[in-house]
C-alpha cells in the first residue's frame, strides 16, 4: 500500500461527499472521476464505495474473532 493510500482514500470520500451534500447525482459525479482518471466507473460502484466507507467509518466490518474462524475454515470454495 502506497504510503498516500489513507489520505487519498479520505480525501476522496470527503469531495464525493461533499459533491453529493450539493446534490450532485452519482451519475454526475462518476463522469467527471472517468473524465479526470480515465477508470472504468459506475453510479452503482459509486454509491456501493461511499456506503461501504460510512459504514466502515462507524464500526468494525470484519472482527479479529471473523478472520481468525475463516483462517481455520482454509481456502474459499468456489460454487
Amino acid at each position: 500500500m502506497a504510503i498516500h493510500s489513507p489520505f487519498y482514500r479520505e480525501l476522496n470520500l470527503a469531495r464525493v461527499q461533499t459533491l453529493l451534500k450539493r446534490n450532485y447525482s452519482y451519475d454526475t459525479i462518476v463522469r467527471v472521476v472517468r473524465d479526470e482518471t480515465g477508470v472504468s466507473m459506475t453510479p452503482t460502484k459509486l454509491r456501493h464505495y461511499v456506503e461501504v466507507n460510512e459504514l466502515a467509518s462507524k464500526q468494525m466490518l470484519l472482527s479479529s474473532k471473523a478472520m481468525q474462524s475463516l483462517e481455520v475454515q482454509g481456502d474459499p470454495q468456489i460454487s
